[in-house]
């Protein structure tokens, strides 16, 4: 038999045992496929798909590609998650297709199943819903609904918290015979002093005849923000004949921008201060406006790198119903 150096043979032990401990350790190490603790990152425009058997894709994050790509070229970065069935059930994108998303601006919003967004933010202003749209009520003052007086009377006043930048009402215009009805629709927002001219409609029946119409009043809610109290008002007065006008207000609803037209007027700055009294005939409506809740921290998310407060915060007073000694 062969002599077979001693070195030799310690070295394949220490081979079989080295062996045998990665062996071990390949076992109870966690596979590939799963993240047992840790933070994972995608960097650098880097994408995550996830597809189903049939090819859906179920939900994706990073780089859409080129077709997504913003009006300057520039990648997309955004979220999209479908249903099984391919239907897009929740985004964050911006469409470029569109007269206002086409500017990059990305929206938050959810699907239905023919796809249409059925919840969304407002990408224009910046603040507010996009959808869905949301009804206004206005409510009626005065005693008479006939008006036979040549100066503008209040007969229609409502108050609501700015939630979206649009306001649309329709309007009932009616006029006796000879006489011709101005219908002025005003606005303003709960810190301003004075109403707004939105527009005025003018309806003039012939004689002795009553004449009936419908008219579509829309305007931007301008210098408003989230949550702030505005107040539309409708005026109506004869201007001439003397059977009588009147004014019926017969729906309404505020909603996103669909035109950069209707992007409302920016809030200029200004120092917080309650209403007086409008410089308008008429009642003082919406004199005692309540303020909006404080401003969120867009910047405080879970991902935030931001160490935690040291102090405590202070304690904001808590909304509601209060005695009149508060």
């Amino acid at each position: 038999m062969a002599a077979i150096p001693l070195d030799l043979l310690d070295r394949i032990r220490e081979l079989e045992r080295r062996v045998r401990e990665l062996t071990g350790r390949a076992n109870i190490r966690p596979a590939l496929d799963e993240i047992t603790h840790g933070h994972v990152r995608i960097a650098e425009g880097g994408t995550l798909d996830v597809f189903a058997p049939n090819g859906v894709n179920l939900f994706g994050v990073g780089d859409f590609g080129p077709v997504f790509a913003h009006p300057d070229g520039s990648p997309q970065q955004g979220v999209v998650m479908s249903r099984e069935d391919g239907s897009v059930a929740f985004s964050i994108w911006a469409d470029r297709s569109g007269d206002l998303g086409g500017a990059g601006s990305q929206a938050i919003s959810l699907w239905d199943r023919a796809g249409n967004v059925v919840l969304s933010d407002e990408t224009t202003t910046g603040w507010g819903v996009g959808t869905p749209y949301l009804p206004l009520a206005l409510h009626p003052v005065g005693l008479d609904s006939i008006v036979t007086s040549g100066e503008y009377t209040n007969r229609w006043f409502g108050a609501f918290p700015a939630q979206q930048p649009v306001a649309s009402i329709l309007l009932e215009i009616g006029a006796g015979g000879g006489s011709t009805a101005d219908v002025t629709v005003q606005y303003r927002t709960a810190d301003e002093t004075a109403f707004t001219d939105i527009g005025t409609v003018s309806v003039t029946a012939p004689p002795a005849v009553a004449v009936w119409d419908t008219r579509w009043v829309t305007f931007p809610l301008d210098r408003a923000q989230w949550l702030l109290t505005v107040f539309v008002r409708v005026q109506i007065r004869q201007r001439s004949g003397s059977n009588g006008v009147t004014v019926n207000f017969l729906g309404g609803h505020t909603r996103r921008t669909v035109s950069r037209d209707e992007v409302p007027d920016p809030r200029p700055p200004r120092t917080a201060a309650h209403a007086s009294s409008p410089d308008n005939p008429g009642p003082l409506h919406g004199v005692a406006d309540p303020s909006p809740p404080p401003p969120v921290d867009a910047t405080a998310s879970p991902f935030s790198q931001s160490p935690p407060a040291t102090t405590e915060p202070t304690a904001e007073p808590k909304p509601g119903l209060r005695t009149i000694d508060d």
